[in-house]
């Protein structure tokens, strides 16, 4: 980011912090009145090597209406390298107009690393810019913000204590930082005219278009291209602009194939016109004609809960609400269909009801049906499906002492007396559909093996729908893999799904599971790619892990309310689900259970739930709502990664423990964590872009490093954990307000470093140690208030490391002074450390 500042003398400079080595500098365009370009400082921020000065061969190219070159000599200035003023010549310093100025590097040997390269332009040159139009503010000793000004979409003014700062506005958003702290704490400008918004594309493995909406309306579409399983699926974030972008992997991100975003136009929103716009305001070449007045939002209607009745096969039968359902003296009649008689749905109207009004949760309940005859019929497609020529089928069923009477369609049948695993082989004369029918009239019969987690056939499209009849059981997997399978019923005397029952059924739309089962297998519906929804019954207690796993199209999760254990992976990757019911008796949600369901937008968790495992809800990128319980003492690593509109209004007061990355990326707003955690891991909160304050309690003895670093609007931190980690808040640019507690002892290795909205930093006496480089690149800190201290605490060597220019350390008397001024380390300062002001 280019940073523009001005110092005491009000001379502009213009910071390129990509470093010299042997590149130019960018080239900035500037507007001046006549007679206000005098000279040039060229100023190169570097660390010197074992007393070793760098050489540089440097030219400063000025660009009017020609090229002008100047020859840069260098002079030592602490830790920088200053340049001898560079007078222009007279036939620019009369000019008016665009000026463009840069650093050339022509040759050069360099000691140590340069960092930045700092161009400091004559007197007076904020004054005169015309186009665009200026924005000028008068600092105060408090905050400033002004919005719908002409030309602005917002300006933040920090507290400050003098001079006036002309801003003009930009394509991009711009942030200017001082030289001083008597100026300028932080002015950030935003165009009017463009939505700077993130898009968050999660990467999936198919082709995703992502268009405009109420949050991103100055993006047209982003096209995502496909993810291979071998790329690390990470979040791309895509910044609009007048013309299309193509975002390609890098080295940080390989999530994504290709991301394009579709330029920023007028048509891209249909209220921008002007009477949608206030006065004097001017929006992608629209300027407003409406009078200030105050507009209003009202809150969306909360949506009214509804009891659906669905048919075996998903056809919706009726939906309800509770003042309609309680008036009913009967359940809707399903529609009739051949060979099957209707018994009744799986959950009760005094059941459906509890959900409606007592939990303010939808809920469904499904038709049961039994074989008229009481035989199991299997509808097949026979060498029709994907152009296959076969034309015998195969179905391998068990049997227990069974008198079998096998139909198979066609005008043949068979008899037979069994007691065995069999495969059950028929060659029909030519390819159509059949419907199969087996009957046991004495004995039972399994569909697949009974032993064993075999399929009932290895054609995965032969089989086109199921209907259970009577002494029929399910054996593991033995549906798994029938790709062309659209429907199915379940036996009412079934107990329990075996696993990978329905595995990879990528046809199968709805089950719907009778009101005795009471388990679910794992992976009964892995991978159920068209699977809207599992009608689930009130005598579930327990789901396996994995069981809906990437069933990508389910929109809504209801978990029974007796629900009493559900695995790891229960239902991640399920990117439909919108909302998701847990039950009320879970204690603990296993990991990973809705991981990746991107399209999440509220969990209702338990009451009695303790654990929150790894993964839980990670890149669940639009949850919005999850409150967390009070029960709640363990959340795990990674739990809540991603949610970046997760707003997480309250912490439990019983959380003992956050696992590393658990928040990493989340959308929190204000953060104050309970005296009862005792364990935070690495990066628990972590580039949460939306946080702005965070409070860190005393019972924190370890905590992990990178806590909040890269949290880009974090503003204040109250700090009482004994320990200050390493890079706790790393690159927390806008990080301005700090309170360390007498309880902190330690403060860790770069925990404030590159926070550039820091001014002055109070270290209380408590503290015995400091490590490495705990400002480094903190460029506008101008004050580390050590009075409180009688003696130096312990450092680390480099603790000193990458100080700008302008920190003064400040100390209480002048034998203080002296004590620190001859302690290892602090010996490195001795200029810097000042007496505090009587």
């Amino acid at each position: 980011m280019i940073q523009l500042k001005i110092d005491s003398e009000k001379r502009l400079s213009v910071t390129d912090p990509h470093g010299i080595g042997k590149r130019d500098t960018g080239k900035y365009l500037l507007l001046f009145n006549e007679n206000n370009f005098e000279e040039i400082i060229v100023r190169c921020a570097c660390q010197i090597h074992e007393n070793e000065i760098a050489r540089f061969f440097t030219d400063l190219v000025v660009i009017a209406d020609e090229e002008y070159t100047y020859p840069v000599e260098f002079m030592i200035d602490g830790d920088e390298y200053e340049s001898h003023p560079i007078k222009i010549d007279s036939r620019l310093t009369s000019r008016a107009g665009e000026i463009a100025v840069y650093v050339r590097f022509t040759n050069g040997e360099t000691v140590g690393k340069t960092n930045s390269v700092r161009i400091l332009i004559g007197s007076n040159v904020c004054e005169g810019s015309k186009i665009p139009s200026t924005l000028r503010v008068t600092p105060r000793e408090e905050s400033q913000e002004f919005s719908t000004l002409s030309g602005y979409r917002r300006v933040e003014v920090g507290a400050v204590d003098a001079e006036e700062l002309s801003v003009t506005p930009s394509d991009e958003r711009q942030v200017y930082l001082p030289q001083t702290g008597k100026y300028f704490n932080k002015v950030t400008v935003e165009r009017p005219d463009l939505s700077l918004q993130d898009v968050i594309a999660i990467p999936s493995h198919e082709t995703q278009y992502i268009t405009s909406d109420d949050e991103h309306y100055a993006i047209r579409s982003v096209r995502v291209e496909p993810a291979s399983e071998a790329f690390d699926l990470q979040v791309k974030r895509v910044e609009p602009s007048r013309s299309e972008q193509i975002v390609t992997p890098d080295g940080v991100y390989i999530g994504l194939g290709e991301v394009r975003v579709s330029p920023v136009t007028a048509a891209v929103d249909a209220n921008i016109v002007p009477e949608n716009i206030r006065k004097d305001i001017r929006i992608l070449g629209v300027t407003g004609a409406m009078d200030n007045i105050e507009i209003t939002v009202d809150d969306p209607e909360e949506e009214v809960p509804l009891a659906r009745f669905y048919d075996y096969d998903g056809a919706l039968v009726g939906s309800y609400t509770a003042e309609e359902l309680s008036s009913m003296s009967a359940v809707p009649s399903p529609p009739s269909h051949e060979g099957l008689t209707f018994a009744r749905y799986n959950r009760s109207i005094e059941s459906m009801l509890h959900y409606l009004r007592d939990l303010h949760t939808p809920v469904d309940a499904s038709a049961l049906y039994t074989v008229s005859d009481g035989g199991t019929r299997l509808f097949l497609n026979v060498g029709t499906a994907l152009g296959s020529a076969s034309l015998t089928a195969e179905l391998r069923l068990t049997f227990s002492n069974a008198y079998v009477i096998v139909d198979w369609g066609d005008g043949s049948s068979e008899i037979s007396i069994r007691n065995t695993s069999d495969i059950l082989t028929h060659t029909y004369s030519e390819a159509g559909q059949y419907t199969v029918t087996v009957s046991c009239e004495t004995g039972s019969m399994t569909v697949g093996s009974a032993s064993s987690s075999t399929p009932v056939t290895s054609d995965s499209f032969l089989i086109k729908g199921f209907y259970s009849g009577g002494n029929c059981a399910f054996g593991r997997g033995c549906f798994k893999r029938c790709r062309g399978m659209e429907f199915v019923t379940l036996p009412m005397t079934l107990t329990a799904l075996a696993d990978n029952v329905f595995e990879e059924c990528t046809s199968l739309p709805f089950v719907s599971v009778p009101d005795g089962v009471s388990s679910i297998g794992t992976y009964a519906f892995g991978k159920c790619a068209s699977l809207m929804r599992a009608s689930l019954p009130d005598s579930v207690e327990s789901i396996g892990y994995n069981a809906f796993e990437s069933s990508l199209s389910m929109t809504g999760v209801t978990l029974p309310e007796g629900l009493l254990a559900l695995g790891a992976n229960a239902f991640s990757g399920c990117r439909s689900v919108t909302y998701a019911y847990l039950g009320g008796h879970l204690t603990e949600l296993a990991g990973e259970v809705f991981s990746s369901c991107s399209g999440l937008q509220s969990a209702t968790i338990p009451a009695g739930v303790s654990v929150i495992g790894e993964r839980c809800f990670q890149n669940c990128c639009r949850l919005k709502s999850a409150d967390l319980p009070d029960a709640v003492t363990t959340i795990g690593e990674h739990a809540f990664e991603n949610c970046v509109r997760l707003s997480l209004p309250s912490i439990p007061s019983h959380l003992t423990s956050i696992g590393r990355s658990a928040f990493y990326m989340a959308g929190i707003r204000e953060l104050s964590l309970p005296e009862s955690l005792i364990s935070i891991g690495s990066q628990a909160f972590s580039c949460c872009r939306n946080l702005r304050s965070v409070t860190m309690p005393a019972g924190v003895t370890d905590p992990e490093t990178s806590l909040f670093s890269e949290c880009p609007n974090l503003m204040r931190v109250r700090l009482r954990a004994p320990v200050i980690p390493q890079n706790s808040f790393f690159g927390d640019y806008t990080l301005s307000e700090i309170e360390i507690a007498s309880s902190v002892t330690t403060i860790g290795n770069s925990c404030f470093a590159y926070c550039n909205s820091l001014i002055s930093l109070e270290i209380p006496s408590s503290v015995t140690y400091i490590d490495t480089g705990f400002i480094a690149y903190a460029d506008n800190i101008r004050t580390v208030d050590l009075s409180g201290f009688s003696a130096p605490p312990a450092v680390s060597e480099s603790a000193f490391g990458a100080l700008n220019s302008f920190v003064k350390f400040i100390v209480r008397d002048e034998p203080t002074r002296q004590l620190f001024a001859s302690a290892p380390t602090w010996s490195q300062i001795a200029s810097r450390l000042v007496v505090k002001d009587p």
